[in-house]
């Protein structure tokens, strides 16, 4: 005969996963810095090396998110938002002040870690463009090939002369 969980059950099992999620992110956030150090270096050798790292850690991450999802929604029946997640940790702490103070804080760490690797992915991707564009003008000048003109000058306004400019000459 199985067991009936609680929701106790449950919320141990969420704060559960909320720490390994936490452990998570803090490994992807060192690897994040380690990433832009490379980047910044223009080191590809290592940046294909950290990728992988960053990847199979990224697959992990995801793969909790969706457990700790399930857990919020289909066993302890609650909106996936902060405010529904944190309404419950409120009321369970009637019960279990102790867990939900745990499960809290731990929800807290999630929101704020996920916060930060998500902006220094981004602060990473825009790296990597300016990176790109720099290789690309610097193929360009090795090919002899003339860098694009920009469509409009350091004032806003068009770079190119216009085609009035040239009329009445021969």
């Amino acid at each position: 005969m199985a067991a009936i969980l609680t929701k106790k059950d449950y919320l141990e099992s969420l704060s559960h996963k909320l720490l390994k999620h936490n452990e998570s992110c803090n490994e992807l956030s060192i690897i994040l810095s380690e990433e832009q150090e490379l980047i910044i270096q223009n080191n590809s050798e290592g940046l294909l090396t950290i990728l992988e790292r960053k990847q199979t850690l990224i697959t992990k991450i995801e793969s909790d998110q969706i457990k700790i999802n399930f857990i919020i929604e289909e066993n302890l029946l609650l909106e996936l938002s902060t405010k529904s997640v944190l309404r419950f940790f409120k009321n369970f702490s009637k019960k279990d002040p102790v867990l939900a103070n745990k499960a809290q804080s731990l929800w807290a760490i999630f929101i704020e870690r996920s916060q930060i690797v998500k902006q220094k992915n981004l602060v990473n991707g825009h790296l990597l463009n300016k990176q790109n564009a720099k290789n690309q003008l610097l193929i360009s000048l090795l090919r002899g090939q003339k860098p694009a003109a920009s469509l409009y000058g350091e004032n806003g306004k068009s770079a190119r002369p216009s085609y009035s400019a040239h009329l009445g000459q021969a």
